[in-house]
């Protein structure tokens, strides 16, 4: 099948970028295993667990299966450390971060998180699970409202209002603060 993967590994051999970026055909959760997604007209992408298997929506361009594994797997087995983690995977963001638990306590790396309440909902998690995980690893984090060059600290705007706001989130290691001037 073509599609993002392809079209990712062609703009790198166009940029000549081959020697710096490394791309692999696994999809990244909270254990090892396989799942199915599918691509839809529009591009996005759907990821069905075992509550969704069975798409109703006649948009559906195609799916497969894919390899799963974990972050901390997949970093052990290239033995890579990380820095920064971008997820805008439709809900399954809280999976992803369980499945590197080990890479945010040992690295601290900062992470960017697209959260909306309509899609956490069919992994069988809250956004609030996934502020709540973070936040017991030594998380803080600010809002970027779409469209906005501000970024907003969440103190005293309850977690419903944040998510009207923005759904993309900023996680830093209290460690490791940001600066916001």
């Amino acid at each position: 099948r073509t599609g993002t993967y392809l079209n990712l590994k062609r703009n790198i051999e166009r940029n000549k970028l081959t020697e710096r970026i490394h791309c692999y055909r696994i999809a990244l959760a909270d254990k090892p295993g396989y799942l199915r997604l599918a691509t839809r007209v529009e591009g996005n992408h759907l990821i069905f667990n075992k509550t969704n298997t069975n798409p109703s929506k006649p948009e559906i361009l195609s799916d497969e299966i894919v390899e799963v594994t974990t972050i901390d797997n997949f970093l052990s087995d290239k033995n890579l450390a990380v820095n920064f983690i971008k997820s805008d995977i439709e809900g399954a963001d809280l999976l992803l971060l369980k499945g590197a638990e080990k890479c945010l306590i040992s690295f601290k790396p900062y992470i960017h998180v697209e959260i909306e309440e309509n899609t956490a909902d069919k992994f069988g998690h809250s956004p609030k699970d996934v502020f709540d995980f973070l936040k017991s690893l030594g998380y803080n984090y600010v809002l970027c409202p779409q469209g906005e060059d501000v970024i907003l600290k969440p103190d005293g705007i309850e977690l419903t209002t944040q998510l009207n706001i923005a759904y993309n989130f900023f996680f830093y290691h209290q460690s490791m603060p940001i600066r916001l001037d």
